[in-house]
């Protein structure tokens, strides 16, 4: 059934994608930096250390206080 609207633009033509040769991604997001790496600064090395070291410290804290749970003490 052909189109019956008014509208010059409505009947218009999506882009030519890119070439294969270029590879570039499409979509949602493409523009984000999503998927991209870059090596990690002093500080991010440094505050991922501190995370880890707390979370290691939550885990043991954890563990110790259900162990005194279970014994009686507190």
């Amino acid at each position: 059934m052909p189109s019956t609207s008014t509208n010059p633009h409505a009947a218009a033509a999506a882009p030519a994608p890119a070439p294969e040769s270029e590879n570039k991604p499409t979509g949602a997001g493409v523009d984000t930096g999503a998927g991209s790496t870059r090596p990690k600064t002093e500080a991010e090395i440094e505050a991922d250390r501190l995370y880890e070291e707390a979370m290691e410290e939550e885990q043991h804290g954890s563990s110790l206080n259900h162990l005194l749970t279970i014994q009686g003490g507190s």
